[in-house]
């Protein structure tokens, strides 16, 4: 079984280093966009940024 390409929310908080209720707040802040993969799912690209930001 493969890797489902992107990050779903709790991959993407793992990812970046975050907490879940930080990728929430994130989003509804506008610092967090929302997900550009048709899945519904943040983009391999779009983790490594949120990841650069999350200070």
């Amino acid at each position: 079984m493969g890797r489902r390409k992107g990050f779903g929310p709790i991959q993407l908080a793992d990812h970046a280093g975050l907490s879940r209720w930080q990728v929430e707040r994130g989003q509804t802040k506008g610092l967090i966009p929302a997900p550009a993969l048709a899945s519904g799912r943040w983009s391999d690209e779009q983790g490594e940024d949120v990841k650069a930001r999350r200070e």
